[in-house]
């Protein structure tokens, strides 16, 4: 059991980029989305418009974003040679993260410092062992850069990160090999109705640092650009399906396959996302080995998240 938990936190962390840039994302039949908290009186603004949905970022600010993960009794089943076990597996996952945005050029942050203020994970999972007895494992995990600061800056169309104080582990160092913001992933001229759409390689943003190989489909639309307290609010839709390879803390391949559908509203004032909301299905399966034995893995359920973006 040691080694299906964090296999099952990967699922998480991921759905948290996938919100986070967002794009929910939607496999059929995956149901409705939480709703959106209720916002403030706003009034439509022309469809015949052209947007830049990168917005504009605002230089000496810091962004502050919070991500909120909920995944109950997804369906966990193993087998060892002949021997098959079942149970359940639930998980409550949060990250915070203070971006202070020190250049801004091209409507994009060019330099700024990272704060991984929180990044957390709940887990419990109970297996039903084969003499009847239930065996429950409840743990809650910290992120490899949970509390550590680092330096962001862009160049060229690449991201440096490099840690604050002690140098990174291995780990650590996995996880700065992605970009760590996704500003650019949204068009400079669109209309409202209209749609882009990213597939294979481009996926990778939205998944954790150590997706070997990423395939799928994500379909994006501007339904809205809505006038908000004085300031212009992008209401964007998105649904698709992405399936990757990955490796849990052991090194083993898994296949994970996410179905996601959602809801982001974005400042184009501001250059941020303030909140969203989405919901889908989550699938991980594979061949996990441990102590020279292999256990063939596989974890189904549903989920639910929320994302809250703002400027402090």
């Amino acid at each position: 059991m040691q080694h299906t938990r964090p296999s099952v936190q990967l699922v998480g962390l991921t759905l948290f980029l996938v919100l986070g840039c967002l794009n929910g994302q939607d496999a059929p039949n995956t149901g409705g989305v939480p709703p959106v908290r209720s916002a403030p009186p706003t009034t439509a603004t022309p469809t015949n418009d052209t947007y830049n949905l990168r917005g504009t970022p605002v230089q000496g600010t810091t962004r502050r974003t919070e991500l909120a993960f909920d995944l109950q009794d997804a369906q966990l089943t193993m087998k060892v040679g002949e021997a098959a076990l079942s149970g359940v597996m639930s998980m409550k996952s949060e990250t915070t993260e203070d971006l202070e945005i020190l250049e801004v050029g091209d409507g994009l942050v060019r330099k700024g410092r990272l704060h991984h203020v929180l990044d957390r994970a709940t887990n419990t999972t109970r297996i039903k062992l084969p003499d009847g007895t239930e065996h429950s494992e409840p743990t809650e995990d910290l992120g490899a850069l949970h509390g550590r600061v680092e330096t962001i800056e862009c160049s060229g169309g690449q991201w440096k990160r490099t840690l604050e104080g002690p140098p990174p582990t291995p780990e650590q160092a996995l996880e700065l090999t992605g970009p760590p913001i996704d500003d650019a992933m949204y068009p400079t001229a669109i209309k409202v109705g209209e749609s882009w759409t990213e597939t294979g390689p481009e996926l990778r943003r939205w998944l954790t640092s150590d997706v070997l190989s990423v395939r799928g489909e994500v379909k994006n639309t501007l339904i809205a650009v809505e006038s908000q307290q004085g300031e212009q609010v992008a209401v964007i839709e998105s649904a698709g399906e992405a399936e990757a390879t990955i490796v849990d803390a052991d090194n083993n391949e898994l296949t994970m396959t996410l179905g996601l559908q959602g809801t982001m509203r974005r400042s184009l004032d501001r250059g941020i996302d303030l909140e969203g909301a989405a919901a889908g299905t989550a699938k991980i399966a594979g061949d996990v080995v441990e102590d020279g034995v292999t256990m063939s893995l596989t974890v189904t359920g549903r989920y639910s998240a929320k994302f809250q973006g703002r400027l402090r």
